[in-house]
């Protein structure tokens, strides 16, 4: 994991590589904390699993229809602390779905786990529990985090794309639909300050959970119109790349959260698509024998190819840091909500070619720059040169 440290730096020992370790060791601990099963009251079989859920019960059955790339991701935002999100297809509002089918009552209930409890329920307050239970017992543990940083775990994201429970029969004929109202989006932080006197046994369980910073977003909340804009903004310059550039994997691969007294964080979710099939090995059929002069000819342009493999998706993945950076700066200015101490963030996590590229790259953008862009007291390019970018 690589880190440009302009124009905010780290200190000399700080161990980039163990940061992304303790990030991934955290998402896979949050995915297993927030895994749901679907039981039914006419059988006892249960389906678990992240991202879909199927029970079948005599003629009925449920599914939830969602990307396979909803999963729990972490980012470490230098100066702000790392923010954990568990994405909207985790944290629909399932607890009961009834059916009734020939007179019949068929209901389904989904939980955490396989213990039929309260506490396996999913609900606000058993959310907000397993959240904190993760804070107290496993985020001390993440080391280098500075103790004026925290740890901070999103419960919920806007998507572009919301998700329906259909009910069908087994013939495939539709039997009802409705739509299921997500939880409000639950935020939960904790200082890294806290988190230390945890680990060294200074500060209670009891004391650490009164210090944390909990906070509901309600579903009836109108989303805020700038932050709204620049989403589409964003899923409209890079939602097609064509084969030559660096774009969104899909309709539903940018999602964005607030950070209260921080600022507003997009992710995005991209690959670069198949436009170098064309340079492939199989156009090299000749490799002739060992130490010839057709199988060292052949060595040479194996090795061109990928050098120019290489180069192209360098070449592009420089381009993608120059048009982010461009957008930033050209439309940041437009979120009126965002204070001049606030933050526009973006991460842009890339699934392929990362033996050539970093796996995510974020964007820190402060408002106040853009302040001084529109006042004239620095040029465009002075403020694109003051955008944080931090490669993993």
């Amino acid at each position: 994991m690589t880190l440009l440290l302009s124009p905010l730096s780290f200190a000399q020992d700080f161990d980039a590589n163990r940061m992304n370790r303790d990030i991934k060791i955290m998402e896979n601990i949050l995915g297993e904390l927030f895994k749901i099963e679907a039981k039914s009251n006419n059988t006892s079989s249960a389906s678990s699993g992240n991202l879909r859920i199927r029970e079948v019960s005599g003629y009925v059955s449920a599914n939830i229809f969602g990307s396979s790339s909803n999963q729990v991701s972490g980012n470490y935002i230098p100066g702000y602390g790392i923010i954990f999100k568990i994405p909207y297809l985790l944290s629909t509002n399932l607890s009961s779905i009834s059916v009734t089918r020939n007179n019949e009552e068929q209901s389904m209930s989904f939980y955490y786990d396989s213990e039929n409890s309260d506490g396996s329920l999913i609900t606000e307050e058993t959310v907000v529990q397993r959240i904190t239970d993760f804070l107290k017992d496993y985020a001390p543990t993440i080391g280098q985090l500075k103790e004026n940083e925290q740890v901070t775990i999103v419960y919920g994201e806007k998507k572009e794309n919301a998700h329906r429970i259909r009910i069908f029969n087994l013939s495939g004929d539709l039997e009802d639909e409705e739509e299921v109202e997500p939880m409000p989006v639950i935020t939960v932080s904790a200082k890294g300050s806290n988190l230390v006197s945890v680990r060294d046994g200074s500060l209670s369980s009891g004391n650490f959970e009164s210090r944390l910073s909990i906070s509901k977003t309600d579903g009836e909340e109108k989303e805020r119109l700038d932050f709204e804009v620049m989403s589409n903004i964003l899923n409209t310059a890079f939602e097609d790349g064509g084969d030559e550039a660096f774009h969104l994997i899909n309709s539903n691969s940018l999602s964005y959260v607030t950070i209260d007294g921080f600022g507003v964080h997009y992710t995005l979710d991209m690959h670069r698509g198949h436009g170098l099939q064309s340079l492939t090995f199989g156009a090299i059929t000749s490799f002739g024998r060992a130490n010839s002069q057709e199988a060292e000819e052949s060595a040479r342009k194996i090795q061109e190819v990928r050098e120019e493999r290489k180069n192209t998706i360098k070449a592009e993945y420089q381009n993608l840091l120059g048009q982010m950076k461009q957008y930033l700066v050209d439309y940041g200015r437009t979120l009126n909500s965002l204070s001049n101490d606030q933050f526009l963030i973006v991460t842009s996590n890339i699934t392929d070619h990362q033996d050539i590229v970093p796996a995510q790259v974020n964007f820190q953008l402060k408002k106040s720059i853009l302040g001084q862009l529109d006042r004239g007291q620095i040029s465009r390019e002075e403020a694109m040169n003051a955008v944080t970018i931090t490669e993993y």
